[in-house]
């Protein structure tokens, strides 16, 4: 992991669902990437959805993912499929169980590749970057050289008002908060029901919980 004061571009890699927009949005406007007052090409906050390496190879580049826990990533997953129009088999239906597999398998394989880059990853969960917004820039603020224009709380608001105005945004797209509904809660609740589905993704899990615990003690 790149340590001290060359590190000059944020890249956050993760699953979709897990936040990754919302904390680009909110480091844009700590820093006041977003404010288009200065070269973004010298100091830039980028994001990717979960590309198979995770790693980027731009030099001097801080690297950092967010994971979610596996039943909530999926849930807002098929909620943002139907928001995109996607075909969604009723969870009660015989086709649910393949459809929802090969999601699993996806979010598995982001699993995997996460704990394969973690010396090079700084890495924090969800609810951290959700609730806990303000732990999670300090730490990527410790390591990442350039000085602040406003305060996180500020940010935050920023970045919730920016994601509501994108175009992109629909009830199921936005990541601050959720939107919850009762399509929501059905699906989540099926997902619990067939919890055995989940067993590799949650030992997967609780081993990048353990390895943000430790980095955030």
């Amino acid at each position: 992991m790149l340590l001290g004061k060359k590190i000059k571009h944020i890249y956050i890699n993760s699953h979709p669902r897990s936040g990754s927009t919302f904390l680009q949005n909110v480091l844009n406007s700590f820093y006041g990437f977003s404010d288009n007052k200065i070269d973004i090409i010298k100091y830039n906050v980028v994001k990717e959805h979960f590309a198979p390496t995770l790693l980027c190879r731009i030099p001097n580049t801080l690297q950092v993912t967010i994971f979610r826990d596996p039943i909530d990533c999926m849930s807002s997953s098929i909620m943002k499929d139907i928001g995109d129009f996607i075909s969604v088999p009723k969870y009660n239906s015989e086709n649910f169980y393949s459809y929802i597999s090969t999601k699993i398998d996806i979010y598995n394989e982001y699993l995997k590749n996460a704990l394969e880059c973690k010396d090079e990853l700084i890495i924090f969960s969800f609810n951290q970057v959700i609730h806990k917004t303000k732990n999670v820039v300090n730490k990527i603020d410790k390591l990442f050289d350039f000085d602040n224009i406003r305060d996180v709380e500020s940010s935050v608001r920023n970045a919730s008002v920016g994601l509501k105005q994108s175009s992109y945004y629909t009830p199921f797209h936005n990541n601050y908060p959720i939107k919850k509904g009762k399509k929501y809660d059905e699906y989540k609740e099926h997902l619990h029901s067939i919890k055995n589905l989940f067993d590799e993704s949650y030992i997967l899990y609780n081993h990048l919980k353990s390895l943000e615990d430790d980095f955030l003690k």
